[in-house]
């Protein structure tokens, strides 16, 4: 019974180190937020930045400098509130980009935010 949990956790572990692998944590660099739209549903169709987060940072990760959060993220109040904090106080946070969700509208093109972590 114990080594059947032990060999189950190891498998759930190694499918867990998978599954981040396809993330990119913009090299791990500490980035600054330079501008912090939150957009409402817009009418014209073919927009594809509504209802969301969208922030641009002072570097680049995966070649753009924004990054967005959509609505419906669970998470979505969290990150709004690490993202103001930091906006506000000009201090430094490290992103995370989920690496299959790039969105392009006219010459922005945007990485979708996986998490902020934020150093004291």
């Amino acid at each position: 019974m114990k080594l059947s949990v032990l060999i189950t956790s190891c498998i759930l572990y190694l499918f867990s180190i998978a599954s981040w692998a396809v993330d990119d944590d913009c090299g791990n660099q500490s980035m600054e937020i330079i501008d912090l739209k939150v957009i409402a549903t817009y009418d014209s169709a073919g927009i594809p930045f509504n209802n969301m987060l969208l922030l641009q940072f002072d570097k680049l990760c995966r070649g753009t400098s924004y990054m967005y959060v959509e609505e419906s993220n669970p998470m979505f109040n969290g990150l709004l509130s690490i993202a103001l904090s930091a906006y506000t106080t000009n201090s430094a946070v490290y992103p995370a980009v989920v690496s299959s969700g790039t969105k392009t509208a006219g010459a922005i093109t945007a990485e979708k935010l996986l998490w902020l972590r934020q150093k004291r």
